[in-house]
């Protein structure tokens, strides 16, 4: 495959620091830091999230109370809520007051550090130490309205896009103060009427990024003022609905090239997009820190694995994404905007009855309603954020649940593609098996004391669940824990205006469910299927429903039992027991007893 170059100043030689999560790269970090031998070296210590970047500091301020030496440091943590004003502001000023080898440490968040890069006047007095690779491409979108040329000329009032440089875009001739005026947000100076090209400013304006247009069959054709092809999904002919422009950027990495040296921390760094962007379009080399051998490290793979089982919660033949976790569980289709009713809302409730009364992480993406303190919650879940890398806090925890998707778009996708030679598949595992593998590296896997208890971690797919069982090897496979339904078949079955045979089960149950008397409370699964086989216990309007059910396999009814007792249906489960639900169930319990305590 032909693959698109890169634009780089020169090539860089950094070094990396990459293994398994938890093994103590960022204490090893430390402690170099922390060296008497190091006293008078200055590090910019980046970190990926303030929370991350705070604890780091407080880790290095107590390694130094503890160190034999003169290693007397000025320790700086610079983010929003430690300094008033902008944190890039104050960064750049303090690191360019430093005129020598004055054993300064200033802890930056990773995009401050990306927004002052190119601004840095003496690198070379610096050590970079970056925990963690950051994402070396973001995306971002133009949105055009439903006069799609009208904003495209918008778009080109003042900025350009050169093909011959990988469709890069840039001020148009004579523009390049505007743009730096509404990537400032000086509206006064830029006009107003051109704020809505504020974002692409900002990106086109950092001098230590390129900023690329992702071109798409579509968007080649508005740049040429061609006809326009559908969009996919789409007939031709139909009206045309509102599309975006997408823009990639990302940092060149000859702007690293000036510093004294640059250390990337990474768990599994050579299967990050960084890793093969970088090494495969832009012909930079990493190699081993001297500083940090090997045996210093933990294996957490070799000593973890075999207290670790590993499981996935969808059925084997579906695949791990945002659109099949949004689907209905009952009939496959893609968007379902109640909450309690996706897919999602099913692994949840499965892993929440897998572990019982022991705790675990929920890893799930912002917006699903699983964010700490909503509703939805279980009880005994504890949820982490996606992006939660180097954080201990939650080490005393020894089950994850990890349904968060990072997977490329189609857009994302083939611009990476292009530029790396890469399969689908190992772009796609490379964007999303970071933030399933970190939601695993922060149980008790991470715990500095090698911890003997049973940990176990269930994924959304089995993709991804089999990249982690084969990477702690001898850990337990578990395969599919619970009994969730094909989706894709589901789906094809109500297309086709036809029940699948679980999904038809399901129903039947509920219709034979909602003919017991009210005064019935509960019904074990045996009895239940047993009264459903009975002619002499069933209605002929329930006998047609369960017509072809007799002889279904006990996995099929297991799977048809969990459908049944989805949020809504008047059903719970309980152990091998069918529930039904009540008040309390909802919350409303404590509601009625202080009625009747008033």
């Amino acid at each position: 495959m032909n693959m698109t170059n890169f634009y780089s100043v020169r090539p860089l030689t950094a070094h990396a620091l990459s293994a398994a999560v938890g093994s103590g790269k960022t204490r090893a970090a430390v402690a170099h830091m922390a060296n008497p031998a190091n006293a008078r070296r200055n590090y910019i210590y980046v970190a990926p999230t303030i929370e991350l970047g705070a604890q780091t500091t407080e880790s290095l301020r107590v390694a130094l109370g503890k160190a034999v030496g003169p290693v007397v440091r000025n320790v700086h943590l610079i983010n929003s809520s430690t300094v008033e004003g902008k944190a890039r502001v104050e960064a750049l000023r303090s690191i360019n007051e430093v005129y020598g080898e004055d054993g300064c440490v200033h802890v930056l968040t990773t995009q401050t550090f990306l927004d002052i890069l190119s601004g840095i006047t003496r690198p070379e007095l610096w050590s970079v130490i970056l925990d963690e690779a950051f994402s070396p491409a973001t995306f971002d979108t133009f949105p055009l309205g439903k006069d799609v040329r009208k904003d495209w000329e918008y778009f080109s009032e003042v900025l350009t896009v050169d093909h011959e440089q990988g469709h890069r875009i840039l001020p148009r001739a004579g523009m390049k103060d505007t743009v730096g005026a509404l990537a400032d947000g000086r509206f006064s100076v830029a006009g107003g009427r051109l704020a809505g090209l504020q974002g692409i400013a900002r990106a086109v304006s950092n001098p230590a990024a390129r900023c690329e247009l992702v071109v798409t069959p579509r968007v080649a054709a508005l740049i040429n003022g061609e006809p326009l092809p559908p969009k996919r999904g789409k007939k031709a002919g139909t009206e045309e609905t509102t599309s975006v422009l997408e823009y990639a950027s990302y940092i060149d990495p000859g702007y690293f090239q000036g510093f004294r040296e640059v250390l990337f921390l990474s768990a599994l760094f050579e299967q990050t997009v960084l890793y093969h962007l970088w090494t495969k379009a832009l012909g930079v080399t990493f190699k081993r820190h001297p500083d940090f051998p090997s045996e210093m490290l933990r294996d957490t793979h070799g000593e973890q694995s075999r207290f670790l089982a590993v499981g996935h919660l969808l059925h084997r033949e579906d695949s791990s994404s945002k659109d099949s976790l949004s689907r209905n569980l009952l009939t496959g289709k893609t968007g379902e905007k109640v909450q309690g009713q996706r897919v999602l809302d099913h692994l949840v409730r499965t892993a929440a009855g897998h572990f019982g009364e022991q705790q675990f992480l929920l890893q799930t993406n912002v917006g699903t309603g699983y964010e700490e303190g909503k509703a939805l919650v279980p009880t005994k879940a504890i949820p982490i954020p996606m992006f939660a890398h180097g954080l201990n806090k939650w080490q005393h925890v020894d089950n994850v649940v990890a349904l968060g998707v990072t997977n490329p778009n189609p857009q994302q996708l083939t611009w990476v593609k292009e530029r790396t030679g890469l399969s689908s598949k190992a772009v796609t595992q490379a964007f999303r098996i970071h933030t399933i593998y970190q939601a695993l590296g922060r149980c008790a896997i991470r715990n500095i004391d090698q911890t003997t208890s049973s940990k176990t971690v269930l994924t959304a797919g089995a993709d991804d669940a089999k990249f982690l069982y084969q990477l702690f090897a001898g850990s337990l496979w578990l395969g599919q824990v619970g009994h969730t339904p094909c989706i894709r078949a589901t789906e094809a079955a109500v297309a086709r205006k036809e029940d699948g045979k679980t999904v038809g089960l399901s129903k039947a149950i509920l219709g034979h469910l909602g003919g017991l008397p009210l005064e019935v409370n509960q019904i074990s699964s045996r009895g239940l299927r047993g009264e459903m086989t009975n002619p002499a216990k069933v209605t002929l309007e329930h006998k047609v429903q369960i017509a072809g059910f007799e002889g279904v396999s006990d996995r099929t009814w297991a799977s048809a039992v969990y459908l049944a007792c989805s949020s809504g249906s008047g059903w719970k489960r309980g152990g091998q027991s069918l529930v039904r639900t009540t008040a309390a169930d909802y919350g409303f319990q404590a509601v009625l007893e202080e009625a009747v305590v008033a």
